[in-house]
Protein backbone atom coordinates (compact mmCIF):
# COMPACT_ATOMS: atom_id res chain seq x y z
CA UNK A 1 0.00 0.00 0.00
CA UNK A 2 1.25 3.56 -0.51
CA UNK A 3 2.03 5.35 2.38
CA UNK A 4 0.71 9.34 2.71
CA UNK A 5 2.58 11.69 0.72
CA UNK A 6 3.82 13.46 3.25
CA UNK A 7 4.98 10.74 5.17
CA UNK A 8 7.62 10.50 2.52
CA UNK A 9 8.58 13.31 2.11
CA UNK A 10 9.86 14.32 5.19
CA UNK A 11 12.08 11.02 5.61
CA UNK A 12 15.95 10.66 5.30
CA UNK A 13 15.45 9.67 1.50
CA UNK A 14 16.51 13.41 0.89
CA UNK A 15 20.33 14.51 1.04
CA UNK A 16 21.05 17.23 3.64
CA UNK A 17 24.03 18.19 1.65
CA UNK A 18 24.41 19.55 -1.62
CA UNK A 19 26.15 16.80 -4.20
CA UNK A 20 25.82 16.46 -7.85
CA UNK A 21 26.77 12.50 -7.84
CA UNK A 22 24.28 12.71 -4.92
CA UNK A 23 20.55 12.92 -6.19
CA UNK A 24 18.41 10.20 -4.67
CA UNK A 25 15.72 12.63 -3.95
CA UNK A 26 11.94 12.45 -3.34
CA UNK A 27 10.15 14.15 -6.03
CA UNK A 28 6.69 12.52 -5.88
CA UNK A 29 4.12 12.57 -9.58
CA UNK A 30 1.38 10.90 -8.25
CA UNK A 31 -0.96 10.85 -10.97
CA UNK A 32 -4.35 8.87 -10.44
CA UNK A 33 -7.63 10.10 -11.26
CA UNK A 34 -11.71 9.87 -10.45
CA UNK A 35 -13.50 8.00 -13.85
CA UNK A 36 -15.83 10.39 -15.60
CA UNK A 37 -18.73 8.45 -15.59
CA UNK A 38 -20.66 8.85 -19.50
CA UNK A 39 -24.57 8.07 -18.80
CA UNK A 40 -26.80 7.52 -21.80
CA UNK A 41 -28.77 10.93 -21.93
CA UNK A 42 -32.79 10.75 -21.88
CA UNK A 43 -34.82 11.90 -24.51
CA UNK A 44 -35.55 15.51 -24.58
CA UNK A 45 -39.43 16.19 -23.43
CA UNK A 46 -41.58 19.34 -23.91
CA UNK A 47 -40.91 20.36 -20.18
CA UNK A 48 -36.88 19.94 -20.47
CA UNK A 49 -36.53 21.35 -24.47
CA UNK A 50 -36.56 25.07 -23.30
CA UNK A 51 -33.76 24.06 -20.09
CA UNK A 52 -31.70 22.36 -22.71
CA UNK A 53 -31.61 25.03 -25.34
CA UNK A 54 -30.47 27.40 -22.42
CA UNK A 55 -27.58 24.81 -21.29
CA UNK A 56 -26.56 24.76 -24.87
CA UNK A 57 -26.66 28.77 -25.35
CA UNK A 58 -24.55 28.61 -22.08
CA UNK A 59 -22.37 26.52 -23.03
CA UNK A 60 -21.51 28.34 -26.07
CA UNK A 61 -20.88 31.67 -24.11
CA UNK A 62 -18.30 29.75 -21.71
CA UNK A 63 -16.86 28.06 -24.66
CA UNK A 64 -16.24 31.46 -26.42
CA UNK A 65 -15.19 33.31 -23.62
CA UNK A 66 -12.57 30.25 -23.20
CA UNK A 67 -11.73 30.18 -26.38
CA UNK A 68 -10.66 34.59 -25.97
CA UNK A 69 -8.85 33.57 -22.76
CA UNK A 70 -6.81 30.68 -23.48
CA UNK A 71 -5.47 31.26 -26.97
CA UNK A 72 -6.61 30.11 -29.81
CA UNK A 73 -5.23 26.61 -31.53
CA UNK A 74 -2.79 25.63 -33.54
CA UNK A 75 -1.87 21.82 -34.12
CA UNK A 76 1.92 21.22 -35.81
CA UNK A 77 3.42 18.04 -37.24
CA UNK A 78 6.23 17.22 -35.43
CA UNK A 79 8.48 13.62 -35.97
CA UNK A 80 6.28 11.99 -33.09
CA UNK A 81 2.85 12.93 -34.08
CA UNK A 82 0.90 16.11 -33.54
CA UNK A 83 0.94 18.81 -31.09
CA UNK A 84 -1.18 21.61 -30.52
CA UNK A 85 -0.06 24.76 -28.97
CA UNK A 86 -2.47 27.83 -27.59
CA UNK A 87 -1.52 31.14 -28.82
CA UNK A 88 -2.32 34.26 -26.96
CA UNK A 89 -0.91 37.79 -28.78
CA UNK A 90 0.10 38.90 -31.88
CA UNK A 91 2.91 36.72 -33.22
CA UNK A 92 4.98 39.93 -34.10
CA UNK A 93 5.18 40.42 -30.54
CA UNK A 94 8.29 39.14 -28.29
CA UNK A 95 7.41 35.01 -27.64
CA UNK A 96 7.03 33.72 -23.95
CA UNK A 97 6.43 30.47 -24.43
CA UNK A 98 5.02 28.07 -21.58
CA UNK A 99 5.20 24.41 -20.62
CA UNK A 100 3.19 22.68 -18.31
CA UNK A 101 3.93 20.01 -15.36
CA UNK A 102 2.44 16.37 -15.36
CA UNK A 103 -0.86 16.43 -14.46
CA UNK A 104 -1.41 19.80 -15.85
CA UNK A 105 -2.23 21.72 -18.81
CA UNK A 106 -1.81 25.20 -19.75
CA UNK A 107 -5.10 26.74 -18.75
CA UNK A 108 -4.48 24.89 -14.80
CA UNK A 109 -1.32 26.19 -15.15
CA UNK A 110 -1.30 29.50 -16.14
CA UNK A 111 -4.58 31.01 -16.76
CA UNK A 112 -5.01 32.41 -12.29
CA UNK A 113 -1.38 34.04 -13.34
CA UNK A 114 -2.68 35.66 -17.10
CA UNK A 115 -5.42 36.98 -15.97
CA UNK A 116 -4.42 38.20 -12.89
CA UNK A 117 -6.17 42.21 -13.40
CA UNK A 118 -1.73 43.44 -13.06
CA UNK A 119 -1.19 41.24 -16.07
CA UNK A 120 -3.35 43.43 -18.71
CA UNK A 121 -0.14 45.45 -19.59
CA UNK A 122 1.80 42.39 -20.23
CA UNK A 123 -0.27 40.44 -22.53
CA UNK A 124 -0.50 44.00 -24.54
CA UNK A 125 3.01 43.86 -24.98
CA UNK A 126 3.94 39.93 -25.60
CA UNK A 127 2.66 37.07 -27.74
CA UNK A 128 2.03 33.96 -24.98
CA UNK A 129 2.48 30.45 -27.01
CA UNK A 130 1.64 27.77 -24.80
CA UNK A 131 2.57 24.37 -25.02
CA UNK A 132 0.70 21.41 -24.50
CA UNK A 133 2.48 17.51 -24.18
CA UNK A 134 0.42 15.08 -26.42
CA UNK A 135 -2.72 14.09 -25.16
CA UNK A 136 -2.67 16.18 -21.74
CA UNK A 137 -5.40 18.44 -23.02
CA UNK A 138 -8.70 17.68 -21.12
CA UNK A 139 -11.01 15.60 -22.92
CA UNK A 140 -7.88 14.47 -25.18
CA UNK A 141 -8.69 11.13 -27.23
CA UNK A 142 -6.44 8.15 -25.75
CA UNK A 143 -3.28 7.87 -27.45
CA UNK A 144 -2.75 4.53 -29.46
CA UNK A 145 -1.60 1.24 -27.72
CA UNK A 146 1.66 1.47 -30.18
CA UNK A 147 2.13 4.97 -29.95
CA UNK A 148 6.16 5.87 -28.42
CA UNK A 149 5.91 8.79 -26.07
CA UNK A 150 8.26 11.31 -26.43
CA UNK A 151 11.53 11.64 -23.73
CA UNK A 152 11.76 14.66 -22.17
CA UNK A 153 14.70 15.65 -24.56
CA UNK A 154 12.47 15.07 -27.25
CA UNK A 155 9.77 17.40 -26.16
CA UNK A 156 12.38 19.99 -26.12
CA UNK A 157 12.94 19.53 -29.42
CA UNK A 158 9.07 20.37 -30.25
CA UNK A 159 9.98 23.81 -29.37
CA UNK A 160 12.39 24.55 -32.32
CA UNK A 161 9.28 23.20 -34.34
CA UNK A 162 7.14 26.15 -32.36
CA UNK A 163 9.53 28.70 -33.04
CA UNK A 164 10.32 28.08 -36.74
CA UNK A 165 6.39 27.75 -37.37
CA UNK A 166 5.41 31.29 -36.09
CA UNK A 167 9.01 32.97 -37.09
CA UNK A 168 10.33 33.33 -33.62
CA UNK A 169 13.87 34.05 -33.04
CA UNK A 170 14.14 33.88 -29.20
CA UNK A 171 11.82 33.42 -26.26
CA UNK A 172 11.32 33.86 -23.05
CA UNK A 173 10.05 30.59 -20.99
CA UNK A 174 8.19 29.58 -18.13
CA UNK A 175 7.84 26.15 -17.18
CA UNK A 176 6.45 24.47 -14.31
CA UNK A 177 7.98 20.76 -13.13
CA UNK A 178 8.45 18.74 -15.91
CA UNK A 179 8.12 21.89 -18.39
CA UNK A 180 10.94 23.40 -16.17
CA UNK A 181 12.93 20.48 -16.93
CA UNK A 182 12.26 20.15 -21.01
CA UNK A 183 12.95 24.03 -20.83
CA UNK A 184 16.43 23.97 -19.59
CA UNK A 185 17.50 20.81 -21.96
CA UNK A 186 16.24 23.25 -25.07
CA UNK A 187 18.57 25.70 -23.43
CA UNK A 188 21.26 23.54 -22.81
CA UNK A 189 20.75 22.17 -26.73
CA UNK A 190 20.13 25.76 -28.62
CA UNK A 191 21.18 28.37 -25.99
CA UNK A 192 20.81 31.34 -29.12
CA UNK A 193 16.71 30.99 -28.84
CA UNK A 194 16.82 31.48 -25.28
CA UNK A 195 16.69 34.67 -23.66
CA UNK A 196 15.50 33.85 -20.23
CA UNK A 197 14.03 30.67 -18.41
CA UNK A 198 11.41 31.79 -15.02
CA UNK A 199 11.02 28.03 -13.42
CA UNK A 200 9.05 27.16 -10.74
CA UNK A 201 8.68 23.39 -9.27
CA UNK A 202 11.72 22.41 -11.18
CA UNK A 203 13.85 19.17 -11.19
CA UNK A 204 16.81 18.73 -12.76
CA UNK A 205 18.28 15.71 -11.13
CA UNK A 206 17.23 11.85 -12.46
CA UNK A 207 14.48 10.36 -10.19
CA UNK A 208 15.43 8.78 -6.93
CA UNK A 209 13.95 5.36 -6.18
CA UNK A 210 11.57 6.42 -3.63
CA UNK A 211 9.98 8.70 -6.65
CA UNK A 212 10.73 6.19 -9.35
CA UNK A 213 8.70 3.61 -7.42
CA UNK A 214 5.61 5.66 -7.08
CA UNK A 215 5.91 6.81 -10.83
CA UNK A 216 5.73 3.70 -12.18
CA UNK A 217 3.14 2.51 -9.46
CA UNK A 218 1.26 5.33 -10.40
CA UNK A 219 0.79 4.80 -14.53
CA UNK A 220 0.49 1.03 -13.89
CA UNK A 221 -2.61 1.86 -11.92
CA UNK A 222 -3.73 4.55 -14.37
CA UNK A 223 -3.91 2.24 -16.76
CA UNK A 224 -4.92 -1.06 -15.34
CA UNK A 225 -7.88 0.87 -13.15
CA UNK A 226 -8.60 4.11 -13.85
CA UNK A 227 -8.81 7.05 -11.91
CA UNK A 228 -9.37 7.08 -8.03
CA UNK A 229 -9.89 10.02 -5.81
CA UNK A 230 -7.19 8.90 -3.33
CA UNK A 231 -4.41 9.18 -6.23
CA UNK A 232 -6.14 13.18 -7.46
CA UNK A 233 -5.55 13.61 -3.41
CA UNK A 234 -2.04 12.77 -3.77
CA UNK A 235 -1.91 15.19 -6.56
CA UNK A 236 -3.09 17.90 -4.60
CA UNK A 237 -0.88 16.98 -1.71
CA UNK A 238 2.21 17.27 -4.17
CA UNK A 239 1.13 20.19 -5.46
CA UNK A 240 0.16 22.17 -2.07
CA UNK A 241 0.97 22.62 1.46
CA UNK A 242 -1.70 21.22 3.55
CA UNK A 243 -2.04 24.58 5.48
CA UNK A 244 -3.53 25.68 1.62
CA UNK A 245 -5.48 22.00 1.55
CA UNK A 246 -6.99 22.84 4.82
CA UNK A 247 -7.79 26.47 4.54
CA UNK A 248 -11.16 26.71 3.81
CA UNK A 249 -10.68 29.89 1.78
CA UNK A 250 -9.17 27.59 -0.70
CA UNK A 251 -11.88 25.78 -1.79
CA UNK A 252 -12.22 27.56 -4.92
CA UNK A 253 -8.55 26.40 -6.15
CA UNK A 254 -9.15 22.76 -4.38
CA UNK A 255 -12.29 22.23 -6.93
CA UNK A 256 -10.66 23.69 -9.92
CA UNK A 257 -7.89 21.34 -9.50
CA UNK A 258 -10.04 18.15 -9.03
CA UNK A 259 -12.53 19.58 -12.37
CA UNK A 260 -8.98 19.49 -14.46
CA UNK A 261 -8.16 16.34 -13.11
CA UNK A 262 -10.80 14.29 -14.01
CA UNK A 263 -10.86 15.59 -17.45
CA UNK A 264 -7.33 14.35 -18.62
CA UNK A 265 -7.04 10.80 -20.09
CA UNK A 266 -5.56 8.67 -17.39
CA UNK A 267 -3.76 6.62 -20.00
CA UNK A 268 -2.00 9.30 -21.89
CA UNK A 269 -1.42 10.68 -18.43
CA UNK A 270 0.04 7.64 -17.56
CA UNK A 271 2.24 8.25 -21.11
CA UNK A 272 3.58 11.29 -20.10
CA UNK A 273 4.59 9.96 -16.08
CA UNK A 274 6.71 7.61 -17.69
CA UNK A 275 8.37 9.81 -19.52
CA UNK A 276 9.08 12.17 -16.76
CA UNK A 277 10.13 9.09 -14.72
CA UNK A 278 12.87 8.07 -17.46
CA UNK A 279 14.29 11.65 -17.65
CA UNK A 280 18.22 11.85 -17.46
CA UNK A 281 20.47 14.05 -15.01
CA UNK A 282 21.59 17.18 -16.27
CA UNK A 283 22.28 19.10 -13.39
CA UNK A 284 25.58 19.20 -13.41
CA UNK A 285 24.98 20.02 -16.89
CA UNK A 286 23.65 23.39 -15.65
CA UNK A 287 26.39 25.28 -15.23
CA UNK A 288 26.75 25.64 -19.18
CA UNK A 289 23.05 27.63 -19.32
CA UNK A 290 24.11 30.57 -20.85
CA UNK A 291 20.47 32.53 -20.50
CA UNK A 292 19.19 34.28 -17.28
CA UNK A 293 16.84 32.35 -15.18
CA UNK A 294 14.35 32.92 -12.21
CA UNK A 295 14.08 30.04 -9.99
CA UNK A 296 10.92 30.39 -7.56
CA UNK A 297 10.37 27.84 -5.20
CA UNK A 298 7.61 27.69 -2.48
CA UNK A 299 8.90 27.71 0.91
CA UNK A 300 6.57 24.46 1.68
CA UNK A 301 7.12 22.81 -1.55
CA UNK A 302 8.24 19.10 -2.74
CA UNK A 303 10.92 20.96 -5.21
CA UNK A 304 12.21 23.43 -2.92
CA UNK A 305 15.33 21.55 -2.06
CA UNK A 306 15.65 20.64 -5.94
CA UNK A 307 15.89 24.21 -6.23
CA UNK A 308 18.23 25.29 -4.44
CA UNK A 309 20.41 22.93 -5.68
CA UNK A 310 19.96 23.88 -8.93
CA UNK A 311 20.83 27.08 -7.93
CA UNK A 312 24.07 26.26 -6.70
CA UNK A 313 24.96 24.77 -9.96
CA UNK A 314 23.69 27.33 -12.44
CA UNK A 315 26.26 30.42 -13.16
CA UNK A 316 26.14 32.93 -10.25
CA UNK A 317 25.88 35.96 -12.48
CA UNK A 318 22.70 34.57 -14.41
CA UNK A 319 20.53 33.26 -12.38
CA UNK A 320 17.91 34.65 -9.37
CA UNK A 321 16.61 32.75 -6.54
CA UNK A 322 13.32 33.44 -5.22
CA UNK A 323 11.50 31.98 -2.38
CA UNK A 324 7.72 32.77 -1.36
CA UNK A 325 7.05 31.99 2.18
CA UNK A 326 3.85 30.22 3.04
CA UNK A 327 3.20 28.17 -0.54
CA UNK A 328 3.63 24.87 -2.37
CA UNK A 329 4.98 24.56 -5.75
CA UNK A 330 2.08 25.86 -7.46
CA UNK A 331 3.05 29.67 -6.83
CA UNK A 332 1.62 31.05 -9.61
CA UNK A 333 -2.43 30.07 -8.63
CA UNK A 334 -0.90 30.43 -4.31
CA UNK A 335 0.70 33.95 -4.62
CA UNK A 336 -0.11 34.81 -8.53
CA UNK A 337 0.92 38.62 -8.25
CA UNK A 338 4.02 37.86 -6.13
CA UNK A 339 5.36 35.87 -9.14
CA UNK A 340 3.75 37.76 -11.91
CA UNK A 341 5.36 40.65 -9.68
CA UNK A 342 8.19 38.40 -10.21
CA UNK A 343 7.94 37.59 -13.87
CA UNK A 344 8.16 41.83 -14.87
CA UNK A 345 10.96 42.48 -12.99
CA UNK A 346 12.42 39.87 -14.50
CA UNK A 347 11.26 40.56 -17.92
CA UNK A 348 12.99 43.88 -17.68
CA UNK A 349 15.78 43.02 -17.00
CA UNK A 350 15.88 41.22 -20.03
CA UNK A 351 15.05 44.71 -21.78
CA UNK A 352 12.12 43.32 -22.56
CA UNK A 353 9.80 44.78 -19.86
CA UNK A 354 9.72 48.26 -20.96
CA UNK A 355 6.10 50.27 -19.94
CA UNK A 356 5.20 46.74 -18.40
CA UNK A 357 6.66 47.00 -14.49
CA UNK A 358 5.13 50.57 -14.35
CA UNK A 359 1.47 49.23 -15.01
CA UNK A 360 2.41 46.45 -12.40
CA UNK A 361 3.14 49.19 -9.83
CA UNK A 362 0.15 51.13 -10.52
CA UNK A 363 -2.33 47.77 -10.45
CA UNK A 364 -0.90 46.72 -7.21
CA UNK A 365 -3.49 47.84 -4.38
CA UNK A 366 -1.18 46.74 -1.51
CA UNK A 367 2.67 47.60 -0.61
CA UNK A 368 4.45 44.49 -1.69
CA UNK A 369 7.97 43.92 -0.09
CA UNK A 370 9.71 42.60 -3.76
CA UNK A 371 10.01 45.93 -4.29
CA UNK A 372 13.42 45.15 -7.21
CA UNK A 373 14.64 43.06 -9.31
CA UNK A 374 14.72 39.46 -7.56
CA UNK A 375 18.19 38.52 -6.09
CA UNK A 376 19.56 34.41 -5.35
CA UNK A 377 18.53 34.09 -2.26
CA UNK A 378 15.90 36.72 -1.65
CA UNK A 379 12.64 35.31 0.08
CA UNK A 380 9.05 37.32 0.31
Amino acid sequence: ALQPLHTLLHTSYRPTSFSPHNQAKLVIYPAQLDFILQRTPKKPTDKTDKFLKMAATTAEAVAEKAADTLGDPVKLLVPDGEITVFVQGDTSRPAVLTYHDIGLDHVSSFQTLLNHPSAAALMEKMCFVHLTAPGQAPGAERLPADYKYPTLDELAGHIDLVLKHFGFKSYVGIGIGAGANIFLRHALANPKAVNGLMLLAANSSKPGWVEWGYLKTTAWQLRSSGMTVGIENMFLQYWLPQVTIDDPNKGDLLASLRSHLRGLNPHNLSLFIDSANSRSEILTKLSEVKCDVLLIAGHDAVHCDDLENMNEVLPKTKTSYLKIYGIGDLGQEEEPGKVLKAFMLFLQGLGLGAGITLALNEATAKPDPLAKSPKPNSAI
